[in-house]
């Protein structure tokens, strides 16, 4: 990405959300790491201009840790990014998908939390993968290592790789069950723990395919300087909202591309509208659908996991908020 773009691309969104909004840039690739150092020490130099006039600006990189070295992690401990990578259990069920890539990326992350980087982990739940829940949770638990268990991308186009709603909704119940009986667990453990917030918080989820459109949050921004939805859409020209090199920001935000999916609502979508979690659902994911129906007005391809599993954890909780008060 050149400099000029990216320093439109920060000021642009800084200014927009103003001192009394926090704003957070998720630094993605291909491989982040790749761009260099240098890149991101220019980043932080761009961001500094409004930090010192009082904006608030936090940064987040998704890698997947084999080029992370000494330099890296004390730049990011020093200007206190978030680091997140994927990690799909073990060495025999990750290096299945992840072309022999365990043993580097296990080394480095535990080489990061020795010298104070917190590293997040997704965990990308396969066919292959499925019947190993236990495993891969105890795998994490025992690293101590805060994870994410996330299904493959839904795709028609390769419908026999994909999990079934029910295979999905099993495995979340396992996953929950594992963690939520576990006292000696003290790891943070998704979705789980962000069902939990949004079932005691009326709907309040910090997990984007729960918040209604995440379009009011979220862009993303390719090196050329193309505005999409999120990542997920890039390979979908007919998603593209703008170009930041030859519209202003307000253009982009305004544009007709963006009205059209922001009016993706659970009101849009029939199958949200009489749901009885509506509000911590929110209809999930705009891709998970588009990829699925090639309609974004569709609801989530994993909604019936998700209805089963908000069902049952609310159910739990509820138990468990009933005993507490029994006992005060």
């Amino acid at each position: 990405m050149e400099f000029s773009i990216l320093e439109k691309i920060i000021s642009s969104v800084i200014i927009h959300n103003g001192k009394d909004s926090i704003t957070k840039f998720i630094w993605h690739g291909g491989e982040p790491l790749l761009a260099g150092l240098d890149f991101y020490m220019k980043v932080v130099d761009f961001q500094n201009n409004f930090k010192k006039d009082g904006y608030r600006i936090l940064n987040a990189i998704q890698t997947n840790l084999t080029l992370l070295n000494d330099e890296f992690i004390d730049f990011f401990i020093k200007n206190e990014f978030g680091v997140g990578t994927s990690l799909d259990g073990t060495k025999e069920l990750h290096d299945k998908n992840r072309c022999n890539s365990f043993d580097k990326v296990f080394k480095n992350l535990h080489y990061a939390k020795s010298k104070g980087l917190h590293v997040g982990v997704i965990c990308i739940l396969t066919k292959e993968t499925l019947p190993h829940i236990e495993e891969i949770y105890s795998f994490f638990r025992d690293n101590n290592i805060d994870f994410t268990l996330s299904p493959v991308i839904p795709n028609s186009r390769y419908s026999e790789f994909i999990l079934t709603t029910d295979e999905y909704y099993i495995a979340l119940k396992q996953l929950f069950d594992l963690w939520y009986l576990d006292e000696n667990c003290k790891i943070r453990v998704n979705p789980c723990g962000s069902i939990i917030q949004s079932i005691l918080l009326k709907g309040i989820n910090l997990s984007c395919i729960h918040s209604e459109n995440c379009l009011n949050h979220f862009l993303t921004f390719l090196p050329n300087g193309d505005v999409f939805p999120c990542n997920r859409f890039t390979d979908y020209e007919q998603f593209k909202i703008g170009n930041i090199s030859n519209m202003t920001f307000t253009e982009i935000l305004k544009s007709e591309k963006r009205s059209e999916l922001l009016s993706r609502t659970i009101e849009t979508i029939n199958a949200c509208r009489k749901c009885e979690f509506r509000q911590y659902c929110k209809g999930g994911c705009m891709n998970h659908a588009y990829e699925f129906y090639q309609t974004i007005y569709e609801r989530d391809y994993y909604c019936q996991s998700f209805f089963k599993i908000f069902q049952y954890i609310n159910e739990k909780v509820n138990v468990s908020i009933n005993k507490a008060k029994r006992q005060i």
